[in-house]
């Protein structure tokens, strides 16, 4: 009060320390991993100099997370690395409208070219207009449907379904329209077996009707 004027004024006068002690369970069998959260400020030095704020992140890898969710081993989810040709329509939607039109073309690529598997999925992408122009006008009319100068670099997830060994024919899909190069991702290498003459006569996933391609390969928006 003497230094206030009498006034009464609200400060932090104290330290607070905060930690937490998690128990993380990352599909790795009986192993668990425990981390302790705390700054590098030394706990007995008497100032204010440390972080008022930390930012704290787990990551797991997605692949990860789509094995969990189709309750097989993480090693039956590849991630490929692909390269692909696109069309104006394509090269000019969203990226929402994108990632579903990619993947509905890669259901049917993959439908002869990968052993039996439960899901794919698109991980990331870029794309690369190349000139093409997406102009309001452009978009509003009828797109052409032949590959433009544009393209993309997209990460395809396929999580294979735990029977069975995980095939995939790496020239039967890259022969598909539009793709110009798939490699498996560094990460994955070993958990995929890459085989030209692999063809699978089974089918490789049941299809829903919701599974029905409805872009990507020369389709327009919708």
């Amino acid at each position: 009060p003497t230094q206030t004027a009498g006034k009464s004024i609200f400060s932090v006068s104290q330290k607070v320390y905060l930690f937490a002690l998690i128990t993380l369970d990352e599909n790795i069998g009986s192993q668990r991993r425990r981390m302790l959260l705390a700054t590098d400020v030394d706990p007995t030095q008497n100032t204010g100099s440390g972080p008022g704020a930390a930012s704290l992140s787990f990551p797991v890898a997605r692949s990860s997370i789509m094995a969990q969710a189709f309750d097989v081993p993480a090693d039956k989810a590849v991630v490929f690395n692909v390269e692909m040709q696109l069309t104006e329509a394509e090269a000019c939607m969203s990226d929402t409208q994108f990632v579903e039109s990619t993947r509905q073309t890669f259901l049917d690529y993959l439908e002869n070219a990968a052993s039996a598997f439960h899901t794919v999925q698109v991980l990331g992408f870029t794309r690369s207009l190349n000139g093409v122009s997406c102009g309001r006008r452009r978009v509003l009319r009828k797109l052409l449907a032949d590959f433009s100068a544009a393209s993309a670099a997209v990460q395809m997830l396929i999580v294979y379904k735990d029977a069975g060994g995980a095939m995939f024919n790496d020239q039967a899909f890259a022969s598909m329209p539009g793709i110009t190069s798939v490699d498996v991702d560094s990460a994955s290498a070993s958990n995929v077996k890459v085989d030209a003459t692999f063809v699978n006569e089974d089918g490789a996933s049941p299809k829903k009707a919701s599974d029905s391609k409805s872009g990507g390969g020369g389709n327009t928006p919708p």
